[in-house]
């Protein structure tokens, strides 16, 4: 039976010198409760609200506590093992007499005030170091860039590239992986082509932890959250290898607009641009060039509201040529497609699909994690898997 506090509020409560098992608190609002010496393994504090909270020697080990402000929280001879504190704030707090091991501080922010065990040092582990004044500067001029690109991908070009975002390093690792991959099995998609000379690969996340740096860079974060809302999903994330003579696709849109397709028949309204169902993401691992099968775009058809036509696309489309390690973030209605691959060697890219929470995905990407990871994952993980999504339910018996 699982003890479900989500969304709930508790005050006044004491579970001291307790075992708690299944208990969940996720967005819950707690107020003066009592967890000394408790054992709290494997709970879910995700985003709750906690003041006066009490956490004196208790065992929050395997726990999530992400998205969570504990400076209100008494925290003393605190187990942490294996714990997800992402985002978490934790300045001022005295975590001398705690014990961390194996935790998950990314863009937890502590100050000159908190105090770490000796010889811990939270940089390693993704912590990050605030200084207030000049946070509210940089933010102010970061929110400023960020309403720019929405406002492009939304009203303008309909796309946005951000030359070389990803280093070298990063490149050429995630190339290397897919390249072994695709020889191994190459996994067929839609190409106008008959010959297999492209090809998809779809479990990236699985492959290796550059994928997860890949999936979620701070720029779409920020940016399809203002354009998809908050708690957007991914959809989609693979590989797109354009062997030597591959043909270049048609022109069309993406998930879910390719309903509009007369053929298909499967949208009941023509969609506004106003509300987006889908974002891309483009990450060129090679340099895009005239010959070897760059992405053509035609810049603000998005506005049209409505599928492409070849003719139309011919006169206007563009060739986003740029150089690899380029990051391009674009609108699912926007024409696009991929060229003709004149070169003599293959031409490799990410494509991320990213989508409302309430658009059906066309890829589980939850599959590739293993079960006991799951806790391991840090909240932008957990948001593009969908992970704390309330809907669907999934403990329903027959």
């Amino acid at each position: 039976m699982i003890n479900n506090f989500d969304f709930k509020t508790v005050i006044n409560k004491n579970f001291s010198k307790k075992k708690l098992v299944n208990f969940t608190f996720r967005k819950a609002r707690l107020k003066k409760v009592n967890f000394s010496e408790s054992n709290l393994e494997k709970i879910d504090f995700w985003n709750a609200s906690l003041e006066k909270i009490n956490f004196k020697e208790a065992n929050l080990n395997n726990c999530i506590l992400s998205d969570v402000d504990l400076t209100k929280s008494i925290i003393y001879k605190t187990n942490f093992l294996n714990s997800n504190l992402s985002h978490c704030n934790l300045n001022g707090l005295n975590l001398k007499n705690s014990f961390f091991r194996n935790v998950n501080l990314r863009e937890a922010t502590y100050n000159n005030k908190t105090i770490w065990p000796k010889k811990f040092n939270p940089v390693l582990y993704g912590a990050i170091k605030s200084n207030n004044k000049r946070i509210k500067i940089k933010n102010k001029k970061s929110n400023l860039f960020i309403t720019k690109v929405a406002k492009e991908i939304k009203n303008g070009s309909g796309f946005y590239a951000f030359k070389k975002y990803f280093s070298l390093k990063e490149v050429n690792r995630a190339k290397k992986i897919i390249l072994k991959n695709s020889k191994i099995k190459k996994n067929l998609h839609f190409s106008s082509d008959k010959k297999n000379n492209q090809a998809y690969i779809y479990n990236l996340i699985a492959l290796d932890n550059v994928f997860k740096k890949m999936i979620q860079p701070k720029i779409i974060m920020d940016v399809f959250e203002k354009l998809l809302g908050k708690k957007f999903i991914c959809g989609l994330f693979c590989s797109n290898l354009l062997f030597p003579g591959a043909r270049g696709q048609k022109p069309h849109i993406d998930y879910p607009y390719t309903g509009m397709e007369t053929t298909w028949n499967r949208f009941p309204i023509n969609p506004s641009n106003n509300l987006i169902f889908n974002c891309q993401s483009m990450i060129l691992l090679d340099d895009f060039t005239n010959k070897n099968g760059a992405t053509e775009l035609m810049p603000g058809s998005q506005k049209l509201n409505k599928y492409p036509t070849q003719k139309i696309f011919d006169k206007k489309k563009v060739k986003l040529i740029y150089p690899k390690g380029t990051l391009i973030i674009f609108n699912g209605l926007a024409w696009h497609s991929s060229s003709s691959n004149f070169s003599y060697s293959e031409r490799v890219a990410i494509l991320g699909q990213y989508l409302p929470f309430f658009i059906k995905p066309m890829s589980n990407l939850k599959n590739c994690i293993k079960k006991n990871n799951i806790n391991k994952l840090d909240s932008g993980m957990r948001q593009l898997l969908g992970i704390d999504l309330i809907h669907p339910v999934e403990n329903f018996k027959s």
